[in-house]
């Protein structure tokens, strides 16, 4: 790699450090664009150009014309969340609308940035959804005549083990910062996250006051949802913190033009939102049973690719906590031993 190549990256992981998703964009031609004739660049083994993985990748939640604009548009940085003391401090943030605004630290955004340069920055969104369906395993045709009607606990069986068809849980290959008591997931959808019949009341549940309305304009308030961050948990909040959901929800480019669609009742769209993720929450919660967590869906304006990718940050269990302690006394042992504990042992 050249100096003037080095000396990018090095500005990119200082200056843009911006947080997961958002990061995952500036490599884009207006940015990098001379980096796809660096000897770093070259295309997976076995992979085509895009023309083949569009018809491998089924987007659910965004038109052809709105994802020619999201790759033209100007890039943003956004503000940084100070990472809480543990667990339960994440919950009130993510529901706030703030959980795009977690970052990676610098190891870890050091690597992103590495691992986005073996993409071509012209392209990076399609090889990059290129890259996650071989990942996947779902580089094949759309299995559109077996699509379910909705992503809930059904697609999870008595052995946590879910339908991975439609549905993939798996660790965060870049994960943010968060406290040493919570560890950062990913839930890969391949069907839609948000239908008609995640409204549906299940089971004893009351439908909110402005379901009537919900019902009466319902593919816009999908739209609205489909266009900003979605949001849940399964931790019971505060009075207080309860009166904060949604108050800081991302606006988005399209914002004005989704809002006037819902006629500009954005209270009733956020509580559309929260409404209509339940079947998320049911799905993590059939997956993790017995464990705490909150999650989001960064919009459809600051995601790396198209794919549906849900963030999960889940409370580590005794054992997990354990088994890091124990981890870390071996590795104090070793470090006392050898000398070298100032490398071994990072704070």
């Amino acid at each position: 790699m050249s100096f003037k190549q080095l000396s990018l990256c090095v500005a990119l992981l200082f200056v843009l450090n911006r947080y997961h998703e958002v990061q995952a964009a500036i490599t884009s031609p207006r940015e990098l664009g001379h980096l796809a004739e660096s000897p770093r660049y070259f295309r997976p083994a076995g992979e085509t150009s895009g023309s083949s993985v569009t018809s491998y990748l089924k987007v659910h939640d965004a038109t052809a014309d709105q994802i020619a604009d999201i790759k033209a548009a100007q890039i943003q940085q956004l503000p940084a969340v100070e990472v809480p003391h543990d667990f339960a401090g994440t919950v009130p943030l993510v529901m706030q609308g703030k959980g795009a605004e977690f970052q990676r630290d610098y190891t870890t955004q050091r690597r992103w940035l590495t691992f986005q340069l073996d993409f071509n920055p012209k392209e990076k969104q399609t090889e990059l959804a290129n890259h996650y369906l071989k990942e996947l395993g779902w580089d094949t045709p759309y299995p559109t005549a077996k699509e379910p009607k909705m992503v809930d606990e059904r697609l999870v069986d008595e052995q946590q083990e879910e339908d991975k068809t439609w549905v993939q849980f798996k660790p965060a290959d870049f994960p943010v910062k968060l406290p040493k008591d919570t560890q950062h997931n990913l839930l890969w959808l391949r069907a839609p996250m948000t239908t008609k019949e995640c409204f549906e009341p299940v089971g004893a549940e009351q439908p909110p006051a402005a379901y009537g309305k919900w019902m009466q304009n319902l593919d816009n308030y999908i739209e609205f949802i489909n266009g900003h961050d979605v949001f849940g948990t399964n931790v019971a909040m505060s009075a207080e913190d309860e009166e904060k959901v949604a108050q800081d929800l991302m606006q988005v480019p399209d914002s004005k033009k989704l809002e006037r669609a819902i006629n500009n009742d954005i209270p009733s769209g956020k509580q559309a939102m929260l409404w209509s993720g339940r079947n998320i929450t049911r799905l993590i919660a059939a997956k993790y049973p017995g464990r705490r967590f909150v999650w989001f869906r960064a919009n459809r304006s600051i995601r790396s690719h198209h794919l549906n990718q849900i963030h999960i940050f889940l409370e580590k269990g005794p054992e997990a906590a354990e088994a890091e302690m124990e981890g870390l006394h071996s590795g104090q042992l070793a470090a006392s031993s050898s000398g070298t504990g100032d490398y071994l042992i990072k704070p």
